[in-house]
C-alpha cells in the first residue's frame, strides 16, 4: 500500500495558516459588522412599533369618548342625543330624541 492511497493530510505551512487566519478574522468582522446594523434596525422598529401602540391607543382613547359622547353628552347645541335616560315625551320640544339641557345664551 501507497501512503497516498491512506489518505494522509499534506501539512500546512505557515503561510497557509496565517492566510486561513486573516480570512477568518476577515469574516468575523464582517460578521460583527452586520450584526451591529441589524441591531440599529431592530432598535429603530422597536422604537416605530411603541409609537403605533401609542397612536393606537390614543385612537382607542378617543373612540372611547366620542362614543360616550354619542350615547351620554351633549352636541353643540347643548342638546342631549338620544332619549336612554330621558323620558319618552316631553313638554317642552317636539324633536323625538333631542332634548335641551339649557337655554343657548
Amino acid at each position: 500500500m501507497a501512503l497516498q492511497n491512506i489518505g494522509f493530510r499534506q501539512p500546512y505551512n505557515l503561510q497557509d495558516t496565517q492566510q486561513r487566519l486573516q480570512s477568518e478574522e476577515d469574516a468575523r468582522t464582517s460578521v460583527t459588522s452586520s450584526k451591529k446594523k441589524v441591531e440599529q434596525e431592530l432598535a429603530s422598529l422597536k422604537k416605530d412599533i411603541e409609537d403605533m401602540e401609542l397612536v393606537i391607543q390614543k385612537a382607542e382613547q378617543d373612540k372611547a369618548t366620542k362614543d360616550h359622547q354619542i350615547r351620554y353628552g351633549t352636541n353643540r347645541n347643548g342638546f342631549i342625543r338620544g332619549a336612554v335616560h330621558m323620558p319618552e315625551t316631553s313638554n317642552t320640544m317636539n324633536l323625538p330624541g333631542l332634548y335641551r339641557l339649557q337655554d343657548p345664551q
